[in-house]
């Protein structure tokens, strides 16, 4: 069950950093908003988003890949805490990772690469990785 949660917090982690540098991050940003809440305010989950948002920009915009990693390290650790802390939490991710992995944009072909959060990851990891085509 811990491989599980973990897998999944990196899965969540890894969709984040893609949407907050995409078109989508808007739209993206208030779902997430609601599922961050059950812990903290709205307020409180708003500004972390936000500041991880800002701070990958720059990551990016600096090309410093160990800044991005590390946001996207915190970012897994976060959603791991909010899995351990409310067992009903791991099925509303899985919920809001299809979700949102609708709000990525395509790569074609399974082979071909698509940079995403200031690394580089196959298509078909990161489809994988946000649940399509496997729903558990």
């Amino acid at each position: 069950m811990e491989a599980e949660l973990a897998a999944l917090a990196a899965s969540g982690a890894t969709t984040l950093m893609a949407l907050m540098v995409s078109e989508s991050w808007e739209q993206a940003k208030g779902r997430l908003t609601r599922f961050l809440a059950r812990r903290r305010s709205d307020e409180e989950s708003v500004g972390e988003l936000q500041l991880s948002s800002e701070e990958l920009s720059r990551a990016r915009a600096e090309g410093d890949a160990v800044a991005s990693a590390d946001i996207e390290d915190r970012w897994q650790r976060r959603l791991l805490d909010v899995l351990h802390a409310d067992p009903d939490a791991a099925a509303e991710l899985r919920g809001l990772l299809a979700e949102l992995g609708d709000l990525l944009p395509r790569t074609v072909g399974s082979g071909r690469l698509a940079e995403m959060a200031g690394r580089r990851v196959a298509a078909d990891e990161m489809a994988a990785a946000v649940g399509h085509g496997q729903r558990r």
